[in-house]
């Protein structure tokens, strides 16, 4: 039997216990401030129809998304960020009351030729206001920001 020789992919990465403690520490943190606004918790598949990514971030963009057909020949890809899975939320799920105040930490996919401190696989950590037109919204990222 051929041996075969653990390893990581280029451009991607284990966490260790020790590395692992700190990013739970960041993202609890991170969590919390959020939280403290009245931002509540979203989660999305990983994977979305191809035709819900496409044109949504322009061609070069696109270039960089994990796509395939999977086993029921479903044109799918990896979301290469959270704003368009939101956007996906926002239209089928029209009743959501508005304004609608969410945060979003969970990993993306970009096929991206991983340079120093660049990865295709990372967190993206992401908040929004959907369904207001009052510039105190816009004020309020600002602050959870700083």
């Amino acid at each position: 039997m051929k041996k075969i020789e653990p390893r990581t992919l280029k451009g991607f990465r284990d966490f260790l216990p020790e590395q692992m403690a700190i990013r739970q520490k960041v993202f609890e943190i991170v969590k919390n401030v959020f939280e403290s606004y009245g931002f509540v918790p979203i989660e999305t598949p990983c994977l979305e129809y191809a035709e819900t990514l496409l044109g949504k971030s322009g061609k070069e963009a696109e270039k960089l998304f994990y796509r395939f057909k999977d086993q029921g020949d479903r044109d799918i890809a990896l979301i290469y960020e959270l704003t368009i899975s939101l956007a996906r939320i926002i239209a089928q799920y029209p009743d959501i009351p508005k304004p609608f105040k969410r945060y979003q930490i969970q990993p993306v996919w970009r096929a991206d030729k991983p340079q120093k401190g660049r990865y295709r696989q990372f967190t993206q950590c992401d908040i929004d206001i959907v369904g207001s037109k009052s510039s105190l919204a816009d004020a309020e990222i600002i602050a959870i920001i700083y």
